[in-house]
């Protein structure tokens, strides 16, 4: 990741100890945004690197959690999926008053992915936590799939059609969600240079709607109906676009210094 300034933090929740850091400068401008991984796909890998790039050249602190339950022995030995829910839930309701307590201004935006989606609907459920947006990204909600339309906060669902949980999130999809044909849960199509394109086009999509949340949805649907080979075109603007955001977070950077 870009060298931001950055800040260690622990969180005591039921489970033991949270680790998160705080990414950014506090300027008095600066707004707060977390970024929540999945049980195993972490905010350095792609999908969240380059939204969390782009949240911090906006001027935001951003807050990564950085623990994973992929690497807790104690969740991943408990015996249902029932018991591993149970067990994020009950950090969920420890951890994000926690977080809301870092900002006197309030959440601007939280991008929360798969079992990280979770356990931040976990929270919106006890009103522990109030950002202004949320990005759901590839969620797997269980049995919370109707906080997608029912939560306060401004929203997006980005989710592919060959995600295993998409029958389950589609009759809750807010309206300008990313709905991206033969993904799967982790935005890829067994492509390489397709699955480059649709990082591409959901940083970008994402990026626009957190701008404004008025974003063309016609492009969107233009995006979805182009051909492999239509893309394969455009694969280039990907890695442009990713390059762009990695500069953008190096000057950010350099001028916080």
């Amino acid at each position: 990741m870009a060298q931001f300034q950055s800040e260690p933090i622990l969180f005591d929740v039921p489970s033991g100890k949270i680790k998160c850091s705080v990414l950014g400068k506090r300027l008095p401008s600066s707004r707060l945004s977390v970024v929540v991984p999945g049980a195993a796909y972490s905010s350095k890998q792609p999908l969240l690197y380059y939204l969390t790039q782009a949240l911090l050249s906006q001027g935001d602190q951003v807050l990564t959690i950085d623990s994973l339950y992929a690497d807790d022995e104690n969740w991943l030995s408990l015996p249902t999926e029932e018991a591993r829910y149970r067990y994020v839930l009950d950090d969920a309701e420890s951890l994000f008053p926690q977080i809301q307590a870092l900002s006197q201004s309030g959440i601007h935006t939280v991008v929360a992915r798969s079992l990280g989606a979770y356990s931040l609907a976990c929270a919106l459920r006890k009103d522990l936590i109030h950002p202004e947006k949320i990005v759901w990204q590839c969620p797997s909600l269980h049995d919370k799939w109707s906080i997608l339309k029912n939560s306060k906060s401004s929203s997006i669902v980005i989710i592919g059609k060959a995600d295993s949980r998409y029958d389950h999130a589609a009759p809750f999809l807010p309206a300008g969600s990313f709905v991206a044909e033969n993904a799967d849960h982790t935005m890829e199509v067994g492509d390489p240079i397709q699955s480059i394109d649709i990082l591409k086009r959901v940083t970008e999509y994402t990026v626009l709607w957190l701008e404004d949340t008025c974003v063309d949805v016609s492009q969107l649907e233009r995006n979805i109906r182009l051909t492999p080979e239509q893309r394969l075109t455009e694969h280039q603007a990907a890695l442009d676009l990713c390059e762009k955001l990695a500069q953008a977070g190096q000057r950010f950077n350099e001028q916080s210094q």
